[in-house]
C-alpha cells in the first residue's frame, strides 16, 4: 500500500503481476501437473481394490473391475463421489466380513452415513464386521444404543446362530442394521439446518468436479471403454 500509494493502486499492481504469470506455458504446465496427480489418484483406487482382495484371499468373491463398477453405481444412486464410494468398498473388501451380494449396498449406506451424520466409514464397517462375526452378541449390543431390532428379526438371527449357520445369521444381522440406517438417513438430512445444507452442497460440487477429473486414471470395464 505504501509503495504504490494506496490500496487500490497496490491491488491493481498485484493483479497485473498475477495476470502476467498466466500464459500458455504456465497453463499447460499446471494442467499437466494436475492431470498427473488425478491420474495417479484415480489409478490408486484400483490398486486399493486389488490390495484388499489379495490380503483377504478374495473373501468378498469379486474383482477390482467389479468393484470399480459398483463404485460408479453407488455414486449414481446416492449422489456420492466415485472416490468416496471406492473408499467405502475397499474398506468392506478389506474387512472380509461382507458377501459380494451385500457389499455394494452396505458401502452405499456407510458412505451416506458419513456424508450426512459425519460417522466415519471405518466405524460403520467395524459395526458390520462385528455383526458378521458375532451376530447375536453384536446385534444385542448395537440395539441397546440405537434401538432398531424387532423381536422377530432377533429371534431369526439367534435361531440361525444356534443352528451353527453363523454366516447366514451374520448376513441377516447386517441387513437388519442396514435397513435401519437407510430408513433414518432421510430423517437426518431433513434435520440439517439451512446453513449446513448449503455448506454441504458447496462441498459436494467441489468434490464432484475433482472426482470427475480422477476418472482419467480409473479402471474401466470393456463396455465402459467403448462408451
Amino acid at each position: 500500500k505504501d509503495v504504490f500509494g494506496g490500496v487500490g493502486a497496490a491491488a491493481k499492481a498485484l493483479g497485473g503481476y498475477v495476470l502476467g504469470l498466466v500464459n500458455p506455458f504456465t497453463v499447460v504446465a499446471g494442467s499437466a501437473a494436475l492431470l498427473a496427480v488425478a491420474y495417479t489418484k484415480g489409478a490408486a483406487e484400483a490398486e486399493g481394490y486389488n490390495k484388499a482382495l489379495i490380503l483377504t484371499g478374495s473373501a468378498a468373491g469379486t474383482t477390482a473391475t467389479q468393484m470399480s463398477n459398483m463404485a460408479q453405481a453407488i455414486a449414481k444412486s446416492t449422489g456420492a463421489t466415485v472416490g468416496a464410494a471406492a473408499e467405502a468398498l475397499t474398506a468392506f473388501a478389506a474387512s472380509g466380513s461382507t458377501s459380494l451380494a451385500n457389499m455394494q449396498r452396505f458401502a452405499a449406506t456407510a458412505e451416506q452415513l458419513n456424508r450426512v451424520a459425519g460417522i466415519g466409514v471405518a466405524d460403520t464397517v467395524k459395526q458390520f464386521e462385528e455383526l458378521g462375526k458375532s451376530p447375536v452378541d453384536a446385534s444385542t449390543k448395537l440395539n441397546t444404543s440405537i434401538n432398531y431390532l424387532t423381536l422377530d428379526i432377533y429371534k431369526q438371527i439367534k435361531a440361525l446362530e444356534d443352528q451353527g449357520r453363523v454366516a447366514e445369521a451374520g448376513a441377516l444381522a447386517q441387513r437388519a442394521y442396514a435397513d435401519a440406517i437407510d430408513e433414518r438417513i432421510p430423517k437426518l438430512v431433513a434435520n440439517l439446518g439451512l446453513a449446513e445444507k448449503a455448506w454441504k452442497s458447496v462441498g459436494s460440487v467441489a468434490k464432484k468436479a475433482w472426482d470427475d477429473f480422477l476418472g482419467v486414471g480409473r479402471t474401466e470395464d470393456p463396455v465402459a471403454k467403448v462408451a
